[in-house]
């Protein structure tokens, strides 16, 4: 299991680092990390539910992705979230789901501020999403 895990975060890292030579290639990175996280999911049920409905969802994006989309920001963005969401999903401590829930939130915050015209709801998005960090460092501080 460890190495299917190993796989993911190489094809994910794979994915954000290739978004800004070729969408196309990110895409097809994403689409199988996606794939092979639903498959790991398949194998860890019933709480692997989460990591086969996350890989399914990816793997359509992706592919829909490849096909009707050729912006290397929101393929950039896409891969950055997906990769925070994946570390959150498959966190084993504290600081790896902190560190997964930053990367979401930071390139979700990019993404949308790219494709808005008005800066304010990526602000207010950054301002939630921190201070919902905040609030799990509490949490965290009280469950240790």
């Amino acid at each position: 299991m460890i190495l299917e895990l190993d796989l993911i975060y190489i094809l994910s890292a794979l994915s954000l680092a290739t978004a800004f030579f070729s969408n196309r290639i990110s895409l097809v990175f994403l689409v199988l990390a996606s794939g092979i996280l639903a498959f790991y999911g398949v194998q860890e049920l019933p709480m692997g539910i989460f990591y086969v409905v996350a890989g399914l969802v990816w793997v359509l994006v992706g592919v829909y992705s490849l096909f009707h989309y050729s912006d290397k920001w929101l393929t950039m963005t896409l891969s950055g979230t997906v990769l925070g969401i994946i570390v959150v999903l498959t966190s084993t401590n504290y600081i790896e789901f902190l560190a997964g829930w930053e990367t979401m939130t930071l390139f979700s915050f990019v993404g949308i501020a790219i494709y808005r015209k008005d800066w304010r709801p990526a602000f207010t998005f950054l301002a939630f999403g921190e201070l919902s960090s905040a609030l799990l460092l509490a949490g965290f501080a009280l469950a240790y």
